[in-house]
């Protein structure tokens, strides 16, 4: 757990069991007499859906930590990707934009959580 004043931005936290990616932290205030609060944009890491979040600055959030592992790309309908390090075979998700400049053959980075892979770029 983590206090959400200590985040910084490109951080990973937990949110209804998915990880989200810290876009932006602001400071909001309303009214007179009401507390500060912060309100997070996040962006999924699966979804790619970004989000709003106002929580109190004292509240805690479930850090989770994202490694980014390089991979091969052994097939490309349906995705699969081999870990070049535990040589383990992926089947894996990417964005539309990532997956149209994919072949067989090519390096990419990855991440794995919960048994979900991602695809995140192709290694130049």
């Amino acid at each position: 757990m983590k206090n959400v004043k200590e985040l910084q931005k490109g951080e990973y936290l937990l949110n209804r069991g998915e990880p989200y990616r810290l876009v932006s932290r602001e400071n909001v205030t309303c009214g007179t007499h009401t507390h500060t609060k912060l309100k997070l944009t996040v962006q999924g890491l699966f979804s790619g859906s970004t989000e709003v979040l106002t929580v109190m600055p004292h509240s805690n959030v479930e850090d989770v930590e994202i490694i980014r592992k390089k991979g091969q790309v052994i097939a490309k309908s349906p995705l699969q990707v081999m870990d070049t390090v535990s040589y383990e075979t992926f089947d894996a998700n990417a964005s539309g934009e990532v997956l149209e400049g994919l072949t067989e053959g090519d390096e990419v980075t990855f991440v794995e959580f919960n048994g979900k892979v991602m695809v995140l770029e192709k290694r130049a």
